[in-house]
């Protein structure tokens, strides 16, 4: 019988907000489920009694349950290997056609880091079954089309042709006079402003939040780097890195903002003379990388005095820093010619 411990043990004691409802919707479900498994297949059956998350996914999976896929995946060592068997979940449900599942997993980064594994087979599977609106959906995805473009496969022609008509569509929709601006230094700007304050996850918090002895250590690593040290690009990285759904966040809000087929549309433009394929590809290189998006913001606020960021009272403004250097007019951070190197030589 699952109950509350064996949930609890197989999910590695995680701390999980989920797990208690979990268990009362696993246990209205699991009737249905099992009416709906093979009822040869022993082992499988075996592991829904005994609450083996990952198996059930999969089992949801197949036969479509998106209910049971979207609480199974409220559990974080669900999420954890969501991606796993190179992508075994995502080709399970592209091969059965169910888009509804498939972008549900497609919310993932580390699904979509790998969705052309092994020579697009989730593609391949989707096409091969003649679910056309799943292969439209996975040509979203440049590196699903670039194999596709490669592909010898006479049955891709039309996919070919599909992919050209994409892009000319886009460029237009992109180059369309009247929309709202949209260009790489405007979509950073926008980032920037976005992030540096964002919640507890911003620049600018984390920085508030840090202990004399780290600010101290933020403030030696800080040296290092305007003095084109890279061997500090890791220690500044660790301190600094916002988390993914921090990023997949603003990634969403700026699709629905432009639209995703213009957002889509940004390709292949250069940031600091760095060329990225897409505007999704840059964010998430300026998000694992902050120093380089927030250089000069960084030298400004760490050039304080290093108690002054933690100890600001609570009702200063996020994007207000407590103090200025007498030196450093406030709204000249990005006059300093070495956080402009530096950004540069690291891109």
């Amino acid at each position: 019988m699952l109950d509350s411990f064996s949930i609890k043990k197989n999910i590695k004691n995680e701390v999980n907000e989920y797990v208690d409802s979990f268990i009362s919707f696993y246990d209205a479900y699991k009737k249905k489920f099992l009416e709906n498994i093979n009822s040869s297949n022993k082992e499988l059956r075996t592991a829904i009694e005994s609450g083996d998350f990952d198996i059930v996914l999969r089992a949801a999976v197949n036969i479509g349950d998106l209910d049971i896929v979207n609480s199974l995946l409220k559990i974080y060592a669900v999420q954890d290997n969501i991606a796993s068997n190179r992508n075994e979940v995502l080709y399970l449900a592209a091969q059965n056609g169910n888009l509804a599942i498939v972008n549900r997993l497609l919310e993932f980064y580390a699904v979509r880091s790998i969705i052309a594994i092994d020579n697009n087979k989730v593609f391949r599977a989707a096409a091969q079954n003649g679910h056309m609106n799943v292969c439209i959906r996975l040509l979203d995805f440049s590196d699903v089309q670039d194999l596709v473009l490669i592909s010898d496969d006479a049955a891709d022609k039309n996919f070919r042709s599909i992919i050209q008509e994409r892009k000319e569509s886009r460029r237009a929709i992109a180059e369309k006079p009247g929309n709202r601006p949209i260009s790489v230094n405007y979509l950073v700007k926008s980032f920037k402003d976005q992030l540096i304050t964002h919640d507890s996850q911003g620049i600018l918090p984390k920085l508030k939040s840090l202990s004399d002895a780290e600010l101290k250590n933020l403030h030696e690593l800080l040296g290092k780097f305007l003095d084109n040290d890279e061997s500090v690009q890791e220690s500044l990285s660790a301190i600094l890195s916002l988390s993914n759904q921090e990023v997949e966040a603003f990634i969403k809000s700026r699709k629905d903002f432009y639209g995703e087929s213009r957002f889509l549309a940004l390709r292949d433009f250069s940031y600091h003379e760095h060329i990225y394929k897409d505007a999704a590809e840059l964010i998430n290189t300026l998000a694992k990388h902050p120093q380089l998006a927030f250089a000069d913001k960084i030298y400004y606020l760490v050039s304080q005095p290093a108690s002054q960021p933690a100890s600001q009272p609570a009702s200063q403004p996020a994007s207000q820093p407590a103090s200025q250097p007498a030196s450093q007019p406030a709204s000249q951070p990005a006059s300093q010619p070495v956080c402009g190197r530096s950004k540069k030589k690291y891109l």
